[in-house]
């Protein structure tokens, strides 16, 4: 079983409230923001605009976030993301991780289920190029698994997904055949911080920020701050690998988990 960092944290996890209060306490910015926040609804929304669009001018929304990237860079090692995909199997995840999706794949995959492609100028083959454009070469993952629950299961691009989406608007009687073969699931894995875009880890923090702030003020919040996915332009090593949750067809947990 891959080893759990204690040094990695999980937008599901309301332990990482100790970890910003530990962090951010010692130099009185978190209580500046706070006792902000708490004057009034309106110095509360300004923060949370400022760190989900950086649009609104909010000086000690930036201090804060900007001490908060850094001293959580130096506390930190990994974040915590979540993949949809169908396990088979053929299907080699704790020995190959998780594979960036490629055309020949995905291509290889109808033809295994369907047949043949999708023709030129339909729904499915449109589908199928616009999902290429946007994530070929690239891994796909949502930040919060509880908030994918709450939505019903899978929302997030995957390539077992889109290609259910492909079978199901032009080969139904495929889509059945796959349907009855592997078993739906989503893989938690870490994602070394030295992996991540600048903007991304950022971008992540200011999540953590927002969810705190929301649950210490208790004033309506602006969005969710776990919408939203992590792209990654590489793959998932094996290493990063956690555990894998069953899911029904729905994209609902089974409870059945199973650890790497």
């Amino acid at each position: 079983m891959n080893e759990i960092s204690p040094t990695s944290v999980c937008i599901d996890d309301e332990r990482f409230f100790i970890l910003i209060e530990s962090t951010l306490s010692g130099n009185g910015t978190l209580f500046s923001i706070l006792r902000y926040c708490r004057q009034n609804e309106q110095n509360f929304r300004k923060c949370l605009n400022w760190l989900m669009s950086r649009e609104d001018h909010c000086p000690l929304a930036k201090d804060t976030l900007d001490l908060a990237v850094l001293e959580l860079s130096n506390r930190l090692s990994f974040i915590h993301a979540f993949h949809g995909c169908r396990v088979t199997p053929d299907s080699h995840y704790e020995i190959e991780g998780i594979m960036p999706l490629t055309r020949d794949w995905i291509e290889t995959e109808i033809i295994r289920w369907a047949g043949e492609l999708p023709k030129a100028g339909s729904e499915a083959n449109d589908w199928l190029q616009n999902y290429l454009r946007d994530y070929s070469g690239k891994v796909c993952a949502v930040k919060s698994l509880a908030l994918h629950q709450e939505r019903g299961g899978y929302c997030h691009p995957s390539g077992s997904e889109t290609l259910r989406t492909i079978l199901q608007k032009q080969f139904p009687d495929a889509l059945a055949r796959y349907l009855q073969a592997g078993e739906p699931s989503i893989i938690e894995f870490r994602i070394p911080l030295s992996q991540l875009a600048p903007r991304v880890w950022e971008n992540y923090v200011s999540d953590l920020l927002r969810i705190y702030l929301k649950n210490c003020c208790l004033y309506p919040g602006l969005g969710d701050p776990r919408e939203g996915g992590i792209i990654l332009n590489q793959g998932v090593a094996p290493s990063w690998l956690i555990q894998r949750y069953s899911c029904d067809e729905k994209g609902q947990l089974t409870g059945k988990n199973y650890p790497y």
